[in-house]
């Protein structure tokens, strides 16, 4: 496993968040998540969220 993580690569595994703006700027964006990708996979993206229901 140690050759498939820690690089943002095709064939390597990452856990990230994709945001439109820096939280470093507005710790707020932290709220305005685009997609999660879990171990390679997008598990959430911002297009799903237009079918919930709040």
């Amino acid at each position: 496993m140690e050759y498939e993580v820690g690089k943002l690569a095709p064939g390597y595994y990452a856990d990230l968040i994709a945001l439109d703006k820096s939280p470093l700027n507005d710790i707020g964006q932290l709220s305005a998540v685009w997609f999660v990708m879990q171990q390679g996979k997008v598990i959430h993206h911002h297009e799903q969220d237009k079918s919930a229901v709040i």
